[in-house]
């Protein structure tokens, strides 16, 4: 029997990507059943803007977890959340919010 060589490269890139999937599909999961807003954003351009508001957003008690990019954040809770606390606490950052859409 002969033995076959294994290209580590090549499937060590096939697994990240697989576990990258497999995480994005477990935070997916996890808040399944969470209702979602998602908030259009404008005036932030860096990493550290998406830090500040990330936090700020988390802060809202209601807040189970945001996920924030460039132009939008996700907002995922379980109780009824006021779009002026939302509003609010992006205003205080210096951030302007261009819609607030509830999904779910």
């Amino acid at each position: 029997m002969e033995k076959e060589e294994i290209d580590f490269e090549e499937n060590y890139c096939f697994y990240n990507s697989f576990f990258d999937i497999l995480k994005n599909k477990e935070e997916d999961i996890m808040f399944w059943n969470k209702k979602k807003k998602v908030v259009s954003l404008s005036g932030m351009n860096c990493d550290n803007c998406i830090r500040r508001v990330k936090g700020a957003l988390e802060s809202i008690p209601e807040v189970d977890k945001a996920k924030v990019s460039i132009n939008q954040a996700v907002l995922y809770y379980k109780n009824n959340i006021i779009d002026d606390d939302i509003r609010r606490k992006i205003e205080e950052l210096g951030y302007t919010i261009t819609g607030i859409k509830k999904v779910k």
